[in-house]
């Protein structure tokens, strides 16, 4: 049995990191200063349910609409640093200010203070973390405090809101970060040397995970919850990941010693999920693409510089970034205003042989398997289930119960099985248990015609479009009838390309001539229409 091997033509690192090509310079849209952005610094990037991205610079809050920037800056100074933005609803982003907390009014566009009613203050949280719903946790001081935004009430230019001191922390316990679950309720924190906390939020208190891993402090930039790991980037002591599931924490750095396959830079920003066990990790020298396998080990690939043409200058000190599930990239940089790519042309992968090898149809079974129907190999089906990350081979398989070199056709039925058909005339089924079927189109005169398309109506029986008309094929009596209509317009041994059913009495045929509408009852043909010529193609 042969093995068909695919030679990957076109392959991008978000699709899989562990093959990746890199990204290009043409492959970026720079965004900067010259473009209305209000500062190149960006320190954060969110977007709101409306559409717009809004960025965190070194001067202010920008929004950008997909055409043009507009800024808005909390007070008259021009370089009041916007650090975090965090969107909370339709009406309000919530903003935090060298620790001072704002919420931004969207349709009035304008900056409202927030105000501890409890303690006569404003709300100054050293990190924070909060729910689209309104709900925010924030660390000040040594205390982890909870507000609800819904509930505030507001006079000219302030929002007053009550804020409940839920749990007090030692010294030593310092929170550097916070994080929310992948559920949207869990809350994490991360302490001094890296300890984990969870906190309960039914009895207010921290639960600790995983005590000081971290041989030394260092700064944590960023805490994100996925695939039932906690991870933590740093300045200086690269990526940790603590394991829910197994209660280990893992460890990553720069090691130049391993070229490529590791962290570009031990200075890590931040994480962005791009989906299906992916991360990008954003550093002071460019960026790295994470897989994680199904058995959770983690496979890196760091890319540190673009190819660079001379148009545009791609800065690589990345430091936040925003991935939208649609499949566009905001990455923000230090001094280089802000990268953005559309990743969805980047999101297909290509296979091709060698050799010439017209695809015919393609199908997948219910245990994931790939199955080709082609012109010159018959059919091939995957070594394996389908897996996005798993370059792609092929078997050729033999029915056994015929011989087929040359495979027209293939379709799925409701039961699982796998119809084919061929150049010879033969109509194949492959059922759910592994067994093969098989009827061969035996005209009452001439050869037996090529099997272009076909239509199961169940496990024994399909429609057949062939080179010589419609046929109705049955496996469990191993017979094939000739569905015949009287039409001036279009002879019933027309070229039969594709075929459709809209409903147990309606059938539409695709053919040399245009498209026809058959009505039947059974197998016979009650009425026939000519419904688009050949010469009245769609424009």
């Amino acid at each position: 049995m042969k093995i068909y091997t695919l030679i990957v033509l076109f392959f991008v690192g978000i699709v899989l990191p562990s093959g990746a090509q890199r990204l290009l310079e043409k492959d970026f849209q720079v965004l900067n200063m010259n473009d209305g952005i209000a500062d190149n610094d960006i320190h954060s990037i969110e977007k709101d349910a409306e559409g717009f991205i809004w960025f965190g610079t070194s001067s202010g809050l920008s929004r950008y609409d997909g055409q043009d920037f507009k800024t808005f800056r909390i007070t008259e100074a021009l370089h009041r640093t916007v650090g975090k933005v965090v969107s909370l609803n339709k009406d309000y982003l919530l903003v935090r200010s060298e620790r001072t907390l704002f919420l931004f009014d969207k349709q009035w566009e304008r900056f409202l203070s927030l105000w501890d009613v409890e303690r006569n203050r404003i709300v100054d949280f050293t990190r924070f973390v909060a729910t689209s719903d309104g709900h925010c946790w924030g660390v000040a001081g040594n205390t982890l405090s909870e507000m609800d935004l819904s509930t505030a009430s507001f006079r000219e230019d302030t929002a007053f809101v009550h804020l409940q001191s839920t749990v007090k922390v030692e010294s030593e316990q310092e929170l550097m970060m916070l994080c929310l679950g992948e559920d949207g309720k869990s809350l994490y924190g991360i302490g001094r040397k890296g300890t984990v906390y969870r906190y309960d939020r039914g009895q207010k208190r921290l639960e600790t995970l995983c005590v000081r891993p971290m041989q030394r402090d260092v700064l944590v930039t960023s805490a994100l919850q996925g695939d039932n790991f906690l991870w933590i980037t740093t300045l200086g002591d690269g990526l940790y990941a603590y394991d829910l599931t197994t209660r280990v924490m893992h460890h990553w750095r720069y090691n130049p010693a391993n070229r490529n396959e590791q962290l570009s830079h031990n200075d890590v920003f931040q994480l962005l999920p791009l989906g299906d066990s992916r991360y990008m990790a954003l550093t002071w020298n460019g960026y790295t693409l994470l897989t994680l396998t199904p058995e959770r080990e983690l496979k890196m690939r760091a890319f540190h510089s673009f190819e660079n043409s001379g148009n545009q200058y791609i800065e690589t000190r990345m430091v936040t970034g925003y991935y939208d599930p649609e499949g566009l990239l905001w990455i923000g940089t230090e001094g280089g205003g802000v990268l953005f790519s559309d990743l969805r042309q980047l999101f297909y992968q290509q296979y091709a042989q060698a050799h010439s090898n017209e695809l015919c149809g393609i199908q997948m079974d219910k245990e994931g398997y790939l199955w080709l129907a082609t012109f010159h190999k018959g059919l091939l089906r995957s070594t394996r289930p389908f897996d996005a990350a798993v370059p792609v081979d092929f078997r050729s398989v033999e029915p056994g119960v015929a011989v087929v070199r040359t495979v027209l056709c293939s379709a799925a039925d409701v039961r699982g099985g796998l119809w084919f058909g061929s150049q010879g005339g033969k109509v194949l089924r492959y059922g759910e248990d592994g067994s093969w079927q098989v009827v061969e189109i035996v005209p009452e005169k001439g050869k037996s015609p090529e099997v272009w398309s076909l239509l199961p109506l169940s496990e024994n029986e399909a429609w057949a479009g062939t080179s010589s008309g419609l046929y109705r094929v049955n496996l469990r009596k191993g017979t094939s009838v000739k569905v015949e209509w009287k039409n001036s317009q279009i002879s019933n041994r027309v070229h039969v390309r594709a075929l459709a059913r809209s409903d147990a009495h309606t059938l539409w045929l695709g053919t040399a001539r245009g498209l026809l509408r058959l009505t039947m009852e059974g197998n016979r043909v009650m009425r026939s229409l000519l419904v688009m010529k050949k010469k009245q193609a769609c424009r």
